[in-house]
């Protein structure tokens, strides 16, 4: 979904420590004009995890990647929108869960994603 996009890259997550190629991926999206936001919380449940975010969001903002930390509480979520593609579940935005764990997520691949 990451590749596809020509517009907007939008992630929700509770614990973002992506791995390099996701890091580059969504690099390359912002410098070819896509608009990618990552949205994190700004009350963590684990302070090392957060700190770790903070750092990638370091480097993402110098690629014009915009970052964003929800202030009501702990948000939980686990959400990607890619344009008109939406994709949500229990995988988080780190290596352990694309490799290690068992997570699920679903694809939603019609319709307008709301973005309120």
């Amino acid at each position: 979904m990451k590749r596809s996009a020509k517009k907007r890259i939008y992630i929700e997550a509770p614990y973002f420590v992506p791995d390099p190629r996701l890091l580059f991926a969504l690099k390359m999206a912002a410098m070819q004009g896509v608009d990618v936001r990552v949205i994190i919380p700004a009350v963590p449940d684990s302070k090392h995890v957060y700190f770790a975010s903070l750092s990638y969001a370091r480097e993402l903002l110098q690629a014009g990647i915009r970052f964003y930390r929800y202030q009501k509480g702990f948000i939980h979520a686990k959400v990607i929108i890619c344009d008109d593609k939406a994709c949500s579940g229990s995988a988080k935005m780190d290596i352990r869960s694309f490799t290690d764990q068992f997570e699920i997520n679903a694809i939603f691949l019609t319709g307008k994603p709301s973005t309120a």
